[in-house]
């Protein structure tokens, strides 16, 4: 009876350990590879979302100097939001390329977007404008997905007003 009781506990023991041994696995693997596609997919994703907010900034550029805003401080502060945008999107390609990206690479990078997003929304910056920035939205939709962002919502308020 004795022996049974320790055989019993030997052969939870053992398949408790088993089982912690898998989850741990499961943990370091969705930390090393925190999206649910491949590499090259990944890739593929920041290559064209780098691509097509470089487009949009050169659109933007064109955009605001043909608008109301050319010449103001607030056509100043709008190309910083796109610049810190750009730059945070830069970055994201970078780390990826050196297999050192982060899911805070692509929250700051959604960060970012969001300020210019409000803006773009408040402001109707021409069909060229508009029709690149809906591609980039598009393509940081997908990026928020592939990394699992959870919390990414495109109407939560930005912490910097588009307004100077």
């Amino acid at each position: 009876m004795i022996k049974e009781d320790m055989n019993m506990k030997f052969k939870a023991l053992f398949h408790f350990a088993v089982l912690a041994a898998f989850l741990s696995l499961g943990i370091t693997a969705n930390a090393q590879n925190p999206y649910r596609v491949s590499d090259s997919e990944v890739q593929k994703l920041i290559n064209r979302l780098d691509h097509d907010t470089d487009n949009f900034k050169g659109e933007m550029g064109h955009a605001l100097d043909r608008s109301h805003f050319n010449g103001t401080k607030r056509e100043d502060k709008i190309k910083d939001f796109i610049s810190d945008f750009e730059t945070a999107t830069d970055k994201l390609h970078d780390h990826f390329s050196k297999h050192s990206s982060a899911a805070g690479d692509v929250q700051d990078v959604l960060l970012k977007a969001r300020a210019v997003n409000r803006f773009m929304k408040a402001h109707d910056m021409g069909t060229k404008a508009n029709t690149f920035w809906s591609i980039v939205r598009g393509e940081l939709d997908q990026l928020a997905g592939y990394y699992n962002v959870t919390i990414w919502d495109w109407t939560i308020e930005d912490p910097w007003p588009v307004e100077p």
